[in-house]
């Protein structure tokens, strides 16, 4: 989170604000990608590298050597 000047009460307002948000986006939209991991509860960056890494590991047949390995 970034920083903020604001009152202990702002900061209260604004956290059900956005709880209210978040909730109101999951339950109505907008529709997001599977593929979409910024700006998601429990969808972060490691997961996006994790997802591009599997396929890339199964590449590895008959001892030839995948994309991403050296």
């Amino acid at each position: 989170m970034p920083v903020r000047l604001l009152s202990d009460v702002d900061k209260l307002f604004e956290r059900v604000i956005a709880g209210r948000i978040i909730r109101h986006l999951y339950r109505n939209g907008p529709d997001l990608s599977v593929g979409q991991f910024g700006f998601r509860e429990e969808e972060s960056t490691i997961d996006a590298i994790k997802q591009v890494q599997l396929p890339l590991g199964a590449a590895d047949h008959g001892g030839r050597k995948g994309v991403g390995h050296i």
